[in-house]
C-alpha cells in the first residue's frame, strides 16, 4: 500500500472514533404525551358574572366636576395631563366623556385613565362609573401672517375696506 492511502484511512478512522466518542452538545427532549391528555382533564374554570354594587350614590353633574377638578389640581405639576384634564366633561348616566382635540391626547389619558378613574369612583362612592374619550374638531383661527392675509382678514370683517382699497388704488403687497 502507498503512504497516502495509509494516511488517509487513518484520518478516517480517527474521525469516526471522535465522532462516537463526543458527547452530545445538546440535551435532547421528547415530547410526553401523556402531559397533554392531563392538561386537557382540567374541569373548565368557572368565571363568576360580575354583581353590581347594591348601595351606589347617583352621580350628579356638580359632584362630577367638583372631584374632576380636584384630580386635575392634584395632576397640576404635569402641564400636559393637566391641560386634558381642564377641559369640559359631559355626563351621561355614569359614563364621563371627554372632549379630545387631537390623536396626540388620546395616548396621554390612556396613560392616566386607570388613576383617573378610581380616584372618580372613590371619591364619589360610584364604582360605575366609566371614562371616554370623543375626538372632536377644533375650529382652527387661521393666522394672517402676510400683509395680503391680513389684509383679506379685515376685508372679511369689512367689506367696505375693499372698495377704500379699489377707489384709492392701494396695493397691499408691499
Amino acid at each position: 500500500m502507498s503512504p497516502q492511502i495509509e494516511t488517509s484511512n487513518f484520518i478516517s478512522s480517527q474521525t469516526e472514533t471522535s465522532k462516537s466518542t463526543a458527547p452530545p452538545t445538546r440535551v435532547k427532549s421528547t415530547l410526553n404525551l401523556n402531559s397533554i391528555l392531563k392538561a386537557k382533564e382540567q374541569p373548565p374554570t368557572v368565571i363568576t358574572p360580575i354583581e353590581e354594587p347594591v348601595n351606589v350614590k347617583p352621580l350628579t353633574e356638580e359632584q362630577l366636576r367638583e372631584a374632576w377638578a380636584e384630580y386635575a389640581r392634584l395632576r397640576k405639576d404635569q402641564v400636559a395631563e393637566f391641560h386634558l384634564l381642564s377641559r369640559e366633561v359631559d355626563l351621561n348616566g355614569s359614563i364621563v366623556t371627554v372632549a379630545l382635540a387631537n390623536t396626540v391626547e388620546e395616548p396621554l389619558l390612556q396613560s392616566m385613565m386607570t388613576d383617573l378613574v378610581t380616584y372618580l369612583r372613590n371619591r364619589l362612592s360610584n364604582p360605575t362609573i366609566k371614562v371616554e374619550s370623543v375626538m372632536k374638531e377644533v375650529d382652527v383661527k387661521k393666522m394672517a401672517y402676510t400683509n395680503k392675509e391680513k389684509f383679506d382678514l379685515l376685508a372679511e370683517k369689512n367689506p367696505m375696506l375693499k372698495e377704500l382699497k379699489d377707489r384709492l388704488g392701494l396695493d397691499t403687497d408691499f
